[in-house]
């Protein structure tokens, strides 16, 4: 998955990403035969990539008002191909060996904080147990501030709602940040939640739905650290 901007200043992110084309959801409306200009945005990487597609089936999620829709690309640019070189590992777990990433989870909620926990446990049992994780957990927005003040933090997962500091004030801080703007971040929104669009736009990377699925979670944490060290590669 990745970030999608719309040159009609919508957003969005992508599914089943392949050198042909895309499913992509967001909040663009467009109809079968439509020709769409876009660019895809790498978490943490500075450039974009521009394409052009067109339209070649809609479907529309009633439950957010987000449509999606099935893009096959006019041409297939030499960086999307590299770029899906470069995560198409045959472990779809596999991230660089012998590190450890840090990721920080901000919710008020402990169990969710533990849910996590169990997440980057199951994805450090996915990779062998040769890539660690750190879990640094935060109660509310404005603990969550700190640690990311005085600490390296690799990836962020953010509950919307919060005490003290909510995570739109604490997104805003992050992408604003001369240290942080490039920050992985995660935000974690009720399903019929109406601010997904808001998210998106304030520079969220991803947006997962509540009630969790642990596999959601676990593809969003891979993919992102997965465009983390692409950039790196750079």
């Amino acid at each position: 998955m990745l970030k999608v901007g719309f040159v009609d200043g919508a957003h969005g992110h992508t599914h089943d990403l392949s050198a042909s084309g895309a499913f992509i959801r967001g909040n663009s409306h467009v109809e079968v035969g439509d020709t769409v200009a876009l660019e895809l945005s790498f978490p943490g990487l500075l450039k974009c990539v521009h394409l052009e597609g067109v339209v070649r089936r809609v479907q529309t999620f009633e439950e957010d008002g987000t449509c999606g829709f099935g893009l096959e690309w006019s041409s297939a640019p030499s960086e999307v191909q590299s770029v899906l070189r470069a995560m198409g590992e045959q472990n779809p777990w596999e991230l660089a060996d012998a590190k450890t990433y840090r990721v920080l989870v901000a919710d008020d909620n402990r169990v969710f904080r533990e849910l996590v926990g169990r997440a980057v446990q199951r994805l450090q049992a996915q990779t062998g147990g040769h890539t660690r994780f750190d879990l640094v957990e935060a109660a509310d927005g404005a603990e969550a501030w700190r640690v990311l003040q005085r600490e390296r933090i690799d990836l962020a997962v953010l509950d919307i709602y919060m005490p003290n500091m909510d995570g739109m004030q604490l997104l805003d801080r992050i992408r604003t940040h001369h240290r942080l703007e490039y920050l992985p971040v995660v935000m974690i929104a009720p399903r019929a939640d109406n601010l997904r669009r808001d998210m998106l736009q304030a520079g969220a990377d991803f947006v997962v739905d509540k009630p969790l699925r642990l596999f959601d979670l676990l593809e969003t944490i891979t993919a992102l650290l997965k465009y983390a060290e692409a950039r790196e590669a750079l």
